[in-house]
């Protein structure tokens, strides 16, 4: 698909991949044909090049995985004073579950707050062994970075070991899954995310609306940020009336253009690229997901 976009000279622009395995096998194509992409729901970083041509050409727009720390650190720390933190580093999830536990057993401990990383392997998790380890060590706050299905039946055997400290995971846990895997166990836990629930921002209200009148149900995840995606780039295409039609000169307009959106206001900040400080949390209550908001401003 990537070839076949950049060599259609009719296409000056593309809004995606959605995953990080499609981003990683596209964007050496993208880099090379200085094609301008936009990523609402990619956390991998770009692969370091002897140029900066990736980092220019791709406007990620969420903050990648590694900065999910920062929110969860923010709970832990502020909200839930955590004093010993359990960190899982679940290694279904490979890479982002170690550097995850890594930042913030980093972070926590130069605070003065105590906390251990345990290992899990990828195969079978023995949930209420590892529920045991949390009970033995007196933790008062856990971090799991796994899997939906998995979070869920951690959660499942915390509960039935009577644990009732702090319970965070990040977007790698949340959906209906975790919900459905949990069940009553599913109560209180926290969430990072890169994205917002539209459903309960007031600047995407008309969004909303518009969204469940056009496909009678609410607006999923991203969907908000996709949306400021395109917009976005039409206000780099056509800025200050002059329309570009050259993938290059997309290319260098896009880090000087911002855009007041409807789930972020879209800013390149040099060093540390766009939106870095997009970075949510939700909470379950009632079985339901309740957005906080920008995690700054929900645990301040």
């Amino acid at each position: 698909m990537a070839e076949r976009l950049t060599a259609d000279e009719r296409v000056l622009a593309v809004l995606g991949p959605t995953t990080d395995a499609c981003f990683l096998a596209a964007e050496d194509t993208y880099t090379k044909a200085v094609m301008p992409v936009l990523s609402v729901s990619v956390g991998v970083a770009p692969q370091v090049r002897e140029t900066l041509s990736t980092l220019r050409s791709h406007a990620a727009l969420r903050p990648t995985d590694q900065l999910l720390a920062a929110p969860c650190n923010a709970y832990l720390a502020r909200s839930a004073d955590a004093r010993k933190v359990f960190l899982v580093d679940d290694r279904a999830e490979g890479d982002f579950a170690w550097a995850l536990c890594d930042d913030l057993q980093r972070v926590l401990q130069r605070q003065g707050r105590e906390a251990t990383v345990t290992s899990v392997a990828a195969g079978t998790l023995d949930s209420a062994a590892l529920a045991g380890k949390v009970m033995a060590d007196r933790a008062d706050a856990v971090v799991f970075s796994g899997s939906q299905e998995r979070a869920g039946a951690f959660a499942s055997a915390l509960r039935e070991a009577r644990f009732t400290g702090a319970r965070v995971a990040t977007q790698r846990a949340f959906g209906t899954r975790f919900l459905k895997s949990a069940g009553a166990a599913a109560e209180d836990w926290v969430f990072a995310t890169t994205f917002i629930d539209p459903t309960s921002t007031p600047a995407a209200r008309s969004f909303t609306a518009a969204y469940r009148a056009r496909f009678d149900e609410r607006p999923g995840w991203y969907a908000a940020e996709a949306y400021d995606a395109v917009l976005f780039l039409a206000e780099v295409c056509t800025r200050k009336g002059s329309p570009l039609a050259e993938r290059g000169a997309i290319v260098r307009r896009m880090p000087g253009v911002d855009y007041r959106g409807i789930s972020r206001t879209i800013k390149y900040i040099a060093d540390k690229g766009y939106n870095s400080d997009a970075l949510f949390l939700f909470r379950t209550v009632d079985g339901e997901f309740d957005f906080l908001g920008q995690y700054k401003e929900a645990v301040s």
